[in-house]
Order: C-alpha cells, then structure tokens, then sequence
C-alpha cells in the first residue's frame, strides 16, 4: 500500500456507515475535528472551515466528509475520509466529543484536471474495491460527474453540503429550486 495520507497515520474502523443509502463496513482515517464559535450560524461556520477543508483535498487528492453534528449549541464537523477521489463514508455517530450528528452531510470533492479528468490513486481503486465497486477496474482516468456540482451518489445520500471549485454548496434534492451556493470560499 502506499504511504498513508495522514501525518499522525491513525486509523478509525467505522462500523455502519452510508455510502449512498447503502450500509457499508469501511476503514476510514480522521482528517480534522471543527467546531463551530458561540453563537455562530451553521452556515457560517461550514463557509469558515471550507477554506482548509478545500485545501486538505487537493493536497491528498481524497474527499473528506462528515455528518454535520450539533450539542445544541453549537455546530462541529468530524472529518473522515477513506482516501477515495470521489466515495466517501458518512459514519453516524462519529462527531466531535459531546455532540450528536444529525442527518445534513458535509464532504469535498478533488479537482479536476484540465477537461474535468482526474487520475485515478490506488487509495481510489482500494476504496472502491472495499465499497464492492467493480466500476473503475481497468480505469485511469475517469472524467469528473457533475464536475463542481452534486452528483448522484450525493443526492442519494440526503439533504448536504459540498466543498468544491472554490465554493461551498447546499442541496436538500434534487432540482435547482433545492439547490444553492451558500459561498465563495476565500
């Protein structure tokens, strides 16, 4: 396997998880734990750490994702990824220390290179393999879906955000009525 992307390497198993509406046993590494300010909106809050999450994922070429989670109070994300450029684990359960997750998902999308391709890792082709997804054997490139926008595996996991071409997005289904940019990420 290659170099693990995580300095700290630390490696969470998560039991049940959502990939789509489909309940998977994966490995996942922690990315990052954030947490909102008192009295900070939630939306403000996902625009804030959008930034660093952005850059997280075009580093490590991987999404990152999280249940957006609350202790009434406040607002904090538990980020996790399982070093796939375009699957991601939603984990009920995991969330910073002393809050619940509700069912909003937050997670990145890698960009593109010229034309809307990306190359595709090993970590990919490993996420895949463990998801039970034979799409991608045989497959170098693959051309982004919805590049910058939602895709389907999106839409079937629920009502969430997106970090992706330097925005942040919001969709509760499908239809432009249901979607919007909650911001330009700085």
């Amino acid at each position: 396997m290659k170099k693990m992307i995580l300095a700290a390497g630390l490696l969470a198993t998560c039991g049940t998880a959502l990939a789509g509406q489909k309940a998977v046993e994966a490995k996942a590494w922690p990315v990052e734990t954030y947490i909102s300010a008192a009295g900070e909106s939630k939306e403000a809050f996902l625009l804030r750490i959008a930034p660093a999450v952005s850059s997280w994922t075009a580093e490590n070429q991987a999404e990152t994702c999280a249940f957006v989670a609350t202790d009434g109070q406040r607002w904090g994300v538990k980020l996790i990824t399982i070093r796939s450029q375009f699957d991601c684990i939603f984990a009920y359960g995991v969330a910073p220390t002393g809050m619940e997750t509700t069912s909003e998902t937050f997670h990145s999308h890698p960009p593109a290179t010229q034309g809307g391709y990306i190359k595709l890792t090993d970590a990919t082709r490993a996420a895949a393999k463990a998801l039970g997804d034979p799409s991608i054997r045989g497959v170098q490139t693959m051309r982004v879906e919805n590049g910058g926008e939602f895709s389907e595996r999106d839409f079937n996991a629920g009502a969430g955000y997106l970090v992706t071409n330097g925005h942040l997005l919001f969709q509760d289904g499908r239809g432009k009525s249901h979607r919007r940019v909650v911001g330009k990420i700085i």
